[in-house]
């Protein structure tokens, strides 16, 4: 059995952004927002992909300054319905 991890990725976008959240598993309370990109921007697949491989590295680095584990592997999942509101 895998443990769950202690934070998640979490895109949304909100009105002319696309915004990165680092946030704990099954919650957005008390999510910090790390990064952002023109949502415009974000529909251009290379630099989505950049964008989302930055998020990652930022989610990374807060991890292993925190003491908590790196994940070695990703899953992306759509947002559940309890968090998506507006354009999320």
């Amino acid at each position: 059995m895998t443990s769950q991890p202690a934070f998640r990725i979490a895109f949304r976008h909100e009105g002319k952004w696309w915004n990165a959240y680092l946030a704990k598993p099954q919650t957005m309370s008390g999510a910090t927002q790390v990064g952002s990109i023109l949502w415009t921007v974000a529909q251009n697949d290379e630099l989505r992909e950049a964008f989302i491989a930055l998020m990652k590295s930022v989610m990374e680095t807060a991890m292993r300054d925190t003491g908590h584990d790196v994940p070695h592997s990703w899953d992306h999942h759509t947002a559940p319905p309890h968090e998506k509101s507006g354009n999320s």
